[in-house]
C-alpha cells in the first residue's frame, strides 16, 4: 500500500479533508509550478514533509489556480502509466478528474500537511 497524505483545512471547528498519495501530491506540485506557482517555503521538499506545516491562503490558492490553467493541458483519456512518458500523460482520466476535485480545495483557504493515519 502506498503511503497518502491528508490535506486539511480547519475553519473555526470544521475540518475538511482531501486524501492524496503521495505520488500524486508531488505530481500536482510539479504541475503547478510549470503553471505559474512559484513555491515560497526555502526548501522545497518541505510540501511534502507532512509534519502539520501550514500551507497559507495565498499560497493554496496559487497552487490550485496552477492546477486550473494545467486541466486543458491533460488528457482525457486514461493512459496505462507504465507507457505514459510525461507527467502530463500520468495525470490524464480519471487522475484530471481527481485534479479537477483539488483545485477549488486548495482555492479555499489555507491547509496543512498531515500523514494519514489510516
Amino acid at each position: 500500500m502506498s503511503e497518502s497524505f491528508l490535506l486539511v483545512h480547519t475553519v473555526e471547528h470544521d475540518t475538511d479533508t482531501y486524501p492524496i498519495e503521495v505520488g500524486e501530491w508531488r505530481n500536482v506540485l510539479t504541475t503547478a509550478k510549470r503553471y505559474g506557482w512559484a513555491p515560497r517555503l526555502q526548501f522545497p521538499d518541505a510540501y511534502t514533509l507532512a509534519d502539520g506545516r501550514a500551507v497559507p491562503d495565498e499560497e493554496a490558492t496559487a497552487i490550485g489556480h496552477a492546477l486550473e490553467r494545467a486541466l486543458d493541458d491533460m488528457p482525457d483519456h486514461m493512459i496505462d502509466t507504465r507507457s505514459a512518458t510525461t507527467l502530463f500523460e500520468k495525470l490524464g482520466g480519471a487522475a484530471k478528474q481527481d485534479t479537477r476535485a483539488l483545485a477549488p480545495f486548495l482555492t479555499q483557504s489555507g491547509f496543512t500537511v498531515q500523514r494519514d493515519a489510516a
